[in-house]
């Protein structure tokens, strides 16, 4: 049986390496089967999904990566500055698999033949919808690191709104409920400045952004001012680069808690000095065993592996449904 990492692994890389291809045609070279791949074994609670720099690309296409990748001074010969047999040896990637084609240039054409083109939306959204029936949809989050919008011709043409279009990453995570915002920042500076000013110009998902070279100018010189007490109307600006910051609220979920037939018991008394009149015997708790709804009304000590939490005389710990200590007076 797979692991879960490895099982997410290796069919990130075959459902990309399928690129207009059956399953069986990939099946035949790796004997596997898509049955075979979606054999593995769960672990823990939450499955996190995570994708990078798609680049607008929303069809496969074929990708080399590069012969060439320098380090400079301390990260030089570490990741990401590996390629070839080196990065192969570093991961412990066999030769001539999926992973290899996916990750170097070496035999590249020859596996390019074999396998065909990489990537594909349609195909990363097909391996998505799998996890997330095997797993439940409350137990998978996916996470996009940046980098989605640009960089193909039909995103240049429609300036990312095919992209918006496709990914629905909001609907997908369950976010088409609350607000939703992208936040446009351009990162400018004095030519020559070895440092930037973010500055945001608004929410272009929710009302349209048409700027002048002089509002930008104005901008930079208002922030500028407020950051640093002063600005130079005559020296040359330059944009640096373009950010683009998706946020999305969610409707705060309710934890489904065990609730206990037995209330939680004291694992132990001590004594604790309130005044300086005489000691008083105390009850100590776990706080791993308080369930919701329970309720203190003596002095108490709440323990766990990171605080302690002292409930005085003449206080009443109310424990919530989410489990968070509520202390009363």
């Amino acid at each position: 049986m797979q692991s879960r990492r490895e099982f997410l692994q290796f069919a990130a890389i075959t459902a990309m390496l399928i690129g207009g291809k059956s399953w069986s045609a990939v099946a035949a070279k790796q004997e596997i089967s898509e049955n075979d791949l979606l054999k593995f074994d769960s672990k823990g609670q939450i499955t996190l999904l995570h994708i990078t720099d798609i680049h607008g690309q929303l069809k496969p296409v074929f990708f080399r990566p590069p012969s060439e990748n320098f380090g400079i001074g301390k990260y030089e010969g570490i990741p990401p500055h590996l390629v070839g047999k080196v990065f192969l040896d570093y991961f412990g990637i066999e030769p001539n698999t999926p992973l290899a084609y996916a990750h170097t240039m070496l035999d590249y054409v020859p596996l390019a033949r074999e396998y065909g083109k990489l990537g594909g939306l349609d195909r990363t959204a097909s391996l998505i919808k799998n996890i997330r029936a095997e797993r439940g949809e409350d137990k998978v989050l996916l996470l996009d690191g940046g980098d989605t919008w640009q960089g193909s011709y039909t995103s240049l043409k429609t300036q990312g709104e095919d992209m918006l279009e496709a990914i629905k990453w909001f609907k997908n995570e369950g976010k088409s409920d609350g607000k939703r915002s992208l936040l446009l920042f351009l990162d400018m500076r004095y030519v020559g400045q070895n440092y930037e000013l973010s500055i945001h110009l608004g929410d272009i998902l929710n009302k349209k952004i048409n700027l002048k070279k002089s509002d930008l100018k104005s901008l930079f010189f208002e922030n500028h001012k407020k950051n640093y007490g002063h600005f130079d109307p005559y020296a040359e600006i330059e944009v640096v680069n373009l950010r683009l910051r998706a946020i999305s609220e969610l409707k705060s979920k309710q934890p489904k808690l065990k609730t206990l037939n037995d209330k939680p018991k004291f694992n132990s008394i001590v004594d604790v000095w309130f005044d300086n009149k005489k000691p008083r015997k105390t009850k100590v708790f776990e706080r791993s065993t308080l369930t919701p709804d329970f309720t203190i009304n003596e002095p108490s000590i709440i323990v766990q592996e990171d605080a302690t939490t002292l409930i005085p005389p003449d206080c009443t710990l109310i424990v919530d449904n989410k489990l968070n200590l509520i202390i009363e007076t």
